[in-house]
């Protein structure tokens, strides 16, 4: 072959290839670990530098190691030496960090928003990092824009009303047309929401709430989504008049759009505005709204009804009349019982289970709207659903529940208390004995309970779950075990001497004898 007659003449004998190769990686690994002076030198700082003086030079000249400590001690720095670092610190950095790698405008953008939070920086000082942080949003990096777009919203909280008026606002409004690319559209949307509670003139106000109706019909569904997401900020700072009257239209249009994370989006923000609206409002607008949904019905947010009906019924109590409430709950029977009911679905359903109750079960009647609510079929059903996490959900409110029925706690909760506690799976054996004292407290206000040998078998089914963690489980799970040992503390006011006597106390002995 021709390749047989080629000289492969690589300037070594082939006994000293293998040597020298292996001096080449040592000559570059002893050039990685063994720096000149000069390189040394850049490491070393005069001792006499105070901590300020010693920040402002690290920021200027240090190593980027270096500036990563100033970044993890920025915070502290400005509580410490306060005014001082405030104006020699802060400017340096926001001057340096322009010219710094991403990774360290990304650590100082960190650093910057914990220092706003805790209101560490003057009001020059939060307008300088306003600009600033616009300056970087122009960046390529992805990460930096994110993290300096959080500075800049965090920034606004605490800017003058007329620096956000004037430098904030204007430049984010013209922004949010539709020949401007979507990101920018969403970015829009987050600062005039949080711009929003800063502006005190009617004027800009008036423009604002325009500009937010128009991103809420914009053609892009993340848009309206995230202008959605700002829509609570900006009616708590224009007043219930003005968002009754501009506003509540779109949020009506949101909660019926044709985007399921927007409806979702929707459904949340109003029920977080719900202690904004007059008792007219929820009267003739909600309640529709929510009636609507439920005879609707959609698949997609059927979890997100299921988990905003509770605090929706307990919200609108007092403008529901008997009909309306037991259309509502008719509406929940059916998420929980369904056969068809996705998983997560009827697990909100049962985390709403206390809330139902609530809103049903008031005064003296409440064996009888426990019932005609069919609120027993529903708490069943539950007990015995085939998912763990709608069991688990259920049995950690079921002290809530017990508390809420009070003497009616033990006819109604007594059977599916000993279900959950038998439960197979861990998960649902933890939340049951997590607040099972509670539980109890409120069965023995029952004058029946304590004359009903079901108590007793109560009793027994804690100490054989007792003694099984005890002897099997106490190494693996000792916090578990420890949780139901702590409630062991309520049972002489729950059960009577013989048995605490009999069964409790020679177990606990046999426990600290095996154990």
């Amino acid at each position: 072959m021709a390749s047989d007659n080629i000289d492969w003449d690589l300037g070594y004998a082939s006994e000293s290839l293998d040597t020298h190769m292996k001096g080449t990686d040592e000559h570059k690994l002893s050039n990685r670990l063994y720096k000149t002076e000069e390189e040394i030198g850049r490491y070393i700082l005069d001792e006499g530098l105070d901590e300020v003086s010693r920040a402002i030079h690290l920021l200027r000249q240090g190593a980027p190691i270096q500036k990563y400590s100033v970044a993890a001690s920025l915070c502290r720095l400005l509580q410490d030496r306060g005014a001082e670092a405030k104006s020699r610190v802060v400017p340096v950095l926001l001057s340096a960090v322009k010219q710094d790698p991403p990774d360290l405008q990304i650590a100082f953008g960190r650093s910057l928003i914990q220092v706003i939070d805790k209101e560490l920086l003057t009001k020059s000082g939060l307008q300088n990092v306003a600009d600033t942080a616009k300056a970087l949003l122009a960046k390529n990096d992805e990460d930096v824009r994110e993290i300096w777009a959080d500075v800049l919203l965090g920034a606004i909280r605490f800017l003058p009303a007329e620096f956000v008026e004037k430098e904030i606002v204007p430049e984010f409004l013209t922004e949010t047309g539709l020949a401007q690319p979507p990101p920018k559209r969403l970015w829009a949307a987050r600062v005039l929401g949080a711009a929003a509670p800063r502006i005190e003139s009617k004027q800009i106000q008036q423009a604002l709430i325009r500009k937010a109706a128009s991103l809420c019909q914009d053609t892009d569904y993340e848009v309206r989504a995230c202008m959605c997401r700002e829509l609570n900020s900006i009616a708590r700072a224009v007043g219930h008049e003005c968002t009754v009257r501009d506003l509540l239209t779109e949020y009506v249009e949101l909660i019926m759009d044709e985007e399921s994370v927007v409806r979702e989006s929707a459904i949340e923000n109003i029920m977080n505005l719900m202690d904004f609206f007059e008792p007219a409002v929820k009267t003739q607008t909600i309640i529709p709204v929510w009636k609507k949904l439920c005879e609707e019905q959609p698949t997609r947010i059927l979890p997100c009804l299921a988990r905003h009906l509770g605090p929706f019924l307990w919200e609108t109590r007092p403008q529901l009349s008997d009909q309306d409430l037991r259309y509502f709950t008719n509406f929940y029977h059916s998420l929980s019982t369904s056969q068809y009911s996705e998983d997560d679905t009827r697990e909100m359903c049962a985390f709403n289970f206390p809330a139902i109750v609530k809103c049903t079960c008031a005064g003296f009647l409440v064996t009888q709207s426990y019932e005609s609510h069919r609120l027993d079929i529903v708490f069943d059903r539950l007990t015995q659903d085939p998912s763990r996490h709608v069991r688990r959900r259920l049995a950690a409110g079921l002290h809530s529940v017990a508390e809420i029925m009070g003497s009616f706690a033990w006819t109604h909760l007594r059977t599916g208390l000993l279900r959950l506690f038998s439960d197979a799976e861990l998960d649902v054996y933890r939340s049951v004995s997590e607040h099972l004292g509670e539980t109890l407290k409120a069965f023995v206000k029952d004058d029946l309970c304590r004359r009903d040998t079901q108590l007793d078998d109560i009793l027994f089914q804690i100490l054989r779950r007792e003694r099984e963690y005890a002897t099997y489980g106490s190494r693996h799970n000792w916090r578990l075990h420890q949780s139901l040992l702590d409630q062991f503390c309520v049972f002489p006011d729950i059960f009577g001497q013989e048995l605490i006597h009999g069964h409790c106390v020679p177990l606990m002995f046999k426990i600290l004898h095996e154990v």
